[in-house]
């Protein structure tokens, strides 16, 4: 599957006119091809490989062409979505989501670190993290 829909998408307030290209050379978005041509041309100009970055606004146009949901129907759920994790992982509970993966806190000690310019030894507070660790669906569906 090389092209997968040929029509105009926006990228802010500039029309292009845009290919969808398969996963080796673009992003691609379920079965509607979208694809962010800008972003696209833009990764390869400056040498990033693969794929691409799926943003958050990808992730909207993702849940509404899957779901039939309004462009603001679907960024309303995935600004719940996200917010749910935060809140969560806020008061230091684990989000675990089956087959996907689980989102954590990880507490990270005081310590003393060095600065790399003078070597003087530096004391460093306490931090906590947020960790991800991916399910098996997901190793799988990556690898």
């Amino acid at each position: 599957m090389t092209i997968i829909r040929l029509g105009i998408y926006l990228f802010g307030r500039t029309p292009l006119m845009g290919v969808a290209y398969d996963e080796k050379d673009g992003v691609r978005c379920g079965d509607t091809g979208v694809v962010d041509v800008a972003r696209y041309r833009f990764a390869n100009r400056h040498g990033y490989t693969g794929v691409g970055r799926m943003k958050k606004s990808d992730i909207v146009v993702c849940v509404a062409d899957r779901t039939g949901l309004s462009r603001a129907a679907a960024e309303n759920a995935v600004d719940a979505m996200l917010s749910a994790i935060e809140d969560a992982l806020s008061r230091g509970e684990v989000v675990l989501i089956s087959g996907f993966g689980r989102f954590s806190v990880r507490v990270r000690p005081a310590h003393t670190g060095r600065n790399p310019g003078t070597g003087a030894s530096i004391p460093l507070r306490a931090t906590k993290t947020p960790l991800f660790k991916a399910g098996k669906r997901l190793k799988d569906a990556v690898n």
